[in-house]
This record gives C-alpha cells, sequence and structure tokens, in this order.
C-alpha cells in the first residue's frame, strides 16, 4: 500500500507540473491572427453629399487606421476635392487655394500628403492643409501627380506624367522624391508613358510603376530602386499592380500574376466568372476583386459578389485594404452620386 501511495502522489505531481508548463508555455506563443474571410462581412453605404449639379469622384484612398481614411479625386469645385473619414462618418476638408488631387499618401493621422494634377503638394499637419510647393519638370509646361507612396516620413515618391503645349515632346513619365525637406525630381530616361501607379515591393525594398499609354489602351510595369526603371517582360494588356497580403500582382484582363524573382509568374485566370477588374486582400485565398455588378470575393475555391450595387450603370474608381477593413469607391452614372461601401469583419 505504501509503494501504491508513492507512485499515486508523484503522478499527481508530474501532471500538476506537466500543466504548469504547459500554460506558461501557451502563455508566451505568439497568437497567430486569421484574417476573416471576405464572406463574413458586415456592409455599409455610404453616399458623398455635395449640392446639387456638383459632381465628386475620389479616384485614390491612403489612411493610417479604419477610423482615419482620406479620399481624393477630381470635383466641379475644389471645396469637394479633399474627403475624410473618422470611423462614423465622410465629411469634405478645404485648402484655401485651388487644389485638383490625384495622389495621396501619408505615414500617420498628423502627416499625410497630396499631389494635384497642377504639380502641387499639400501636406496635411493633424489640423490643417497648407501647400508646400508646386513642381515641374524641365522641358514641360506641367506635372500631373497620379501616386504616390512611401517607406517613412523622409522617403515618400510620386509619379505622374509631363505634359507640353508643343507637340514635339507632348507627354513623358516623372518621378519626384521627397527626402524629408523637399520634393526633387528624379533623373530618368525618357519614357513616354503616364505612370498611374507606384506601390512598394517589400521583398527587393524597390517599388513597381505601372504605366499607360498617352491613348490608355496598353500598360507597362517597371521595377523602380529608387534611382533607375527596369523594365519587366509582360505583354501590353492594360494593366493594374494590387497587393494582396505582402506579395504584389498584376491584374491584366481576367488573369492575374504575381510577382517574384523579377519578373511575373501566372497566378490565376478568372474567365468565365464575373470578375472585371482589380484585387486586394490579405491571402491568395482571401481576396476582394471588382465584379461586374459589385464587390467580388476570392476564397481559394470560387469567386462571388458579396456586396452588389443597385444598377448596372455603377463604376468602380478606387478601392483600398486598411487592416481588416475594405473601403471601394464607387459612382453611379444614373444619379451622378459617389457611394463609398465599407465592408467590414463580423463580430460574434
Amino acid at each position: 500500500m505504501k509503494t501504491i501511495k508513492n507512485t499515486a502522489i508523484g503522478l499527481t505531481l508530474f501532471i500538476f507540473l506537466t500543466l504548469i508548463f504547459l500554460s506558461c508555455s501557451s502563455a508566451t506563443e505568439p497568437k497567430i491572427e486569421v484574417a476573416p474571410s471576405g464572406r463574413d462581412y458586415v456592409w455599409t453605404a455610404d453616399t458623398l453629399i455635395t449640392p446639387k449639379g456638383l459632381s465628386v469622384t475620389p479616384t485614390k484612398m491612403w489612411g493610417s487606421s479604419e477610423s482615419d481614411l482620406w479620399a481624393v479625386g477630381p470635383s466641379y469645385s475644389n471645396y469637394y476635392t479633399i474627403w475624410h473619414y473618422d470611423g462614423k462618418k465622410w465629411k469634405n476638408d478645404t485648402v484655401d487655394d485651388y487644389c485638383d488631387p490625384r495622389g495621396v499618401w501619408g505615414t500617420a493621422k498628423d502627416n499625410v500628403w497630396i499631389g494635384g494634377i497642377d504639380g502641387a503638394f499639400w501636406h496635411y499637419n493633424g489640423v490643417k492643409w497648407s501647400k508646400f510647393c508646386t513642381v515641374k519638370v524641365e522641358g514641360f509646361d506641367n506635372f500631373v501627380v497620379q501616386s504616390m507612396c512611401g517607406r517613412s516620413a523622409n522617403d515618400i515618391y510620386a509619379v505622374g506624367c509631363a505634359t507640353s503645349h508643343s507637340y514635339s515632346k507632348y507627354y513623358k513619365g516623372g518621378i519626384f522624391h521627397y527626402d524629408g525637406a523637399e520634393w526633387k525630381q528624379v533623373a530618368i530616361s525618357d519614357i513616354n508613358f503616364s505612370f498611374y501607379q507606384i506601390l512598394p515591393d517589400n521583398r527587393s525594398n524597390g517599388f513597381l510603376i505601372c504605366s499607360v499609354t498617352f491613348s490608355g489602351n496598353s500598360s507597362t510595369v517597371y521595377a523602380f530602386d529608387g534611382k533607375t526603371l527596369t523594365e519587366i517582360p509582360t505583354d501590353s494588356t492594360l494593366c493594374s499592380i494590387d497587393k494582396i497580403g505582402d506579395n504584389l500582382y498584376r491584374v491584366a484582363g481576367t488573369k492575374i500574376y504575381k510577382y517574384e524573382n523579377s519578373r511575373f509568374v501566372f497566378f490565376k485566370d478568372f474567365e468565365g466568372t464575373d470578375f472585371s477588374a482589380r484585387a486586394w486582400g490579405q491571402g491568395e485565398n482571401n481576396f476582394f476583386t471588382i465584379n461586374y455588378g459589385g464587390i467580388g470575393h476570392y476564397n481559394g475555391s470560387d469567386l462571388t459578389t458579396v456586396e452588389k450595387t443597385p444598377n448596372n450603370y455603377v463604376t468602380q474608381a478606387e478601392s483600398i485594404m486598411i487592416g481588416n477593413d475594405f473601403f471601394s469607391v464607387w459612382w453611379d452614372i444614373l444619379t451622378n452620386y459617389v457611394v463609398i461601401y465599407h465592408g467590414k469583419p463580423k463580430t460574434n
């Protein structure tokens, strides 16, 4: 009996120590966050309110969080070119001079930049917008900012198109860099394309720039290391560069190509589905798209429309993924209203 009792005590002690060990071990292990599926979202739609007869179409978005989001784009009135979302509603913000922004990017709530079609850069300090400077490409009459991004407050790029009134050199792509003190033109070879997208490439610590001909019927994609542009071999199909997870993808027609090892590798073809364009998401089995008829979602096996638009005359202008939230700007041609859809993961 004495032997059995000691054995029982030893077993009890072993189990007790094991439970303590497991408890301590699990407490120090990092928690793996699983991105919610786009099928488990609650959708709301906010209409941007403008006076009758005034249109507005935000074409670029950036935000520091789900409750601090900026949307900018053309309007018939300078008063309605800049919009801000505070987590509850969209409100237009104003500046004290002409401003027609087409690019926006920042690092924090009190450090946001926008660039306009007149080469003007504006800065937001958390309280108000102030005009910082106006730039031009040497030999051209104007520079149109079309996209912005960066890696820090002192390392920001703006790409776009330099235009001229001269027919001998009508336009070319241009790049400007902000180093924390001023915006300077980056010296590159003459390229007769308009740069309309720039996104950071986390793998190379560089960027990808997507360009389009002035006629808008073909595209070229370049790798950019901060100094040199290198063309990436592709066909000339009009395309976009989008981010899924930590990787960049080229979306051309119904096909999506993944960027890896300095080239694009075929990933997915959505031919025969409602897929129309673009891709934003958390991973290759969980991303949103633009479908014919609304916002689509791909879950690794099928593509479906998760939020439908009210009619077939609504077109998408821009979308963005911030955290797990998805924001998408749509223009209703019939009503001339702009609606911003917001997809938010369901909470239990």
